[in-house]
């Protein structure tokens, strides 16, 4: 039976148990099971569900900085309850039962309001969560993945430079690049911006109801704006060397076949309420997508004729 990532994910908020203190904690032994029973590809992925977790909670910035010590990942501008339900809690918690499976790996974090906030830490397959003292603060979630033996890291680098292979590549940083880059929100590695690229050459460009992402185009030959009672925003139309369509759901990108369209059709569109399966890599067929494919080609047609 297939599951959608939207209907794991409410599941997830049921997963737990309360305690008089006021710290408590989360068993994340079935959320890894059924993300393992589901394929999510690596422990890596965990990066895409913090970047959904930034979108959809509005944060103003996702951001990685690594080193061979540590990984921190900052999400500014926005504090999550894992206490809560919501998309935005549900999408911490994939994320936090994807890192749980690294090797040798210690996973904490915390996240602030600006005043109040709470501190978490994996331990085996619990979630270890307790409130922080109440002081003024950055609104901010804050996640710091720490090597156990980062020796190990080191040693592996220095093979690598003796053999002239240059350094490893970092499956994380791979995964936002190639998923990612058209997020609303700004993704920064290492200080590095990746969701700020050119677009290349269209020979016509339609402006859709306000994308939330800005693009700049090297050139356009002729640019269209489109208004549409649609539920996406985006670009479409004709560029040099096609493209094909690509979806962003969450700040996540998807190729989108539409069948008979121009192989000189190119478009970038945000669609909120498309469903994902549970890896998150993939868009769900159903109805909704069926209907988004007929209306983007209707407004193609439109635009060109």
């Amino acid at each position: 039976m297939a599951i959608s990532a939207d209907d794991y994910l409410d599941a997830l908020r049921d997963e737990g148990e309360g305690h008089s203190t006021g710290a408590f904690t989360l068993d994340l032994e079935r959320s890894r099971a059924t993300l393992q029973h589901f394929q999510l590809p690596s422990a890596y992925h965990y990066v895409l569900p913090l970047v959904a977790c930034a979108v959809a909670g509005g944060a103003d910035s996702l951001s990685i900085f690594s080193d061979q010590h540590r990984r921190i990942v900052d999400l500014d501008g926005l504090a999550v309850n894992l206490e809560g339900g919501g998309a935005v809690s549900s999408y911490l918690h994939a994320a936090l039962a994807a890192a749980g499976r690294l090797a040798h790996t210690d996973v904490f974090g915390e996240s602030r309001d600006g005043q109040a906030g709470f501190r978490f830490r994996l331990a085996g397959t619990q979630l270890l969560i307790s409130p922080l003292p109440e002081q003024q603060h950055s609104v901010r979630t804050r996640l710091i993945l720490t090597p156990l033996h980062p020796w190990e890291n080191r040693l592996f680098g220095a093979v690598r430079w003796l053999a002239g292979l240059g350094p490893a590549a970092d499956p994380a940083a791979e995964l936002l690049k190639a998923y990612s880059r058209y997020s609303s929100v700004p993704i920064r590695l290492n200080s590095r911006q990746l969701n700020l690229e050119w677009q290349g050459h269209w020979k016509l460009l339609g402006v859709l109801n306000r994308p939330p992402l800005q693009l700049r185009p090297q050139t356009a030959l002729r640019q269209v704006t489109v208004c549409r009672e649609v539920p996406f925003a985006g670009y479409l139309g004709l560029g040099v060397g096609g493209g094909g369509a690509l979806v962003i759901v969450d700040g996540l990108l998807y190729p989108l076949d539409l069948p008979g369209a121009s192989p000189e059709f190119r478009a970038i569109l945000w669609h909120s309420a498309l469903q994902r399966d549970l890896s998150m890599l993939r868009l769900v067929e159903n109805q909704e997508l069926e209907r988004f494919r007929q209306t983007v080609v209707e407004i193609l047609t439109g635009l060109i004729s």
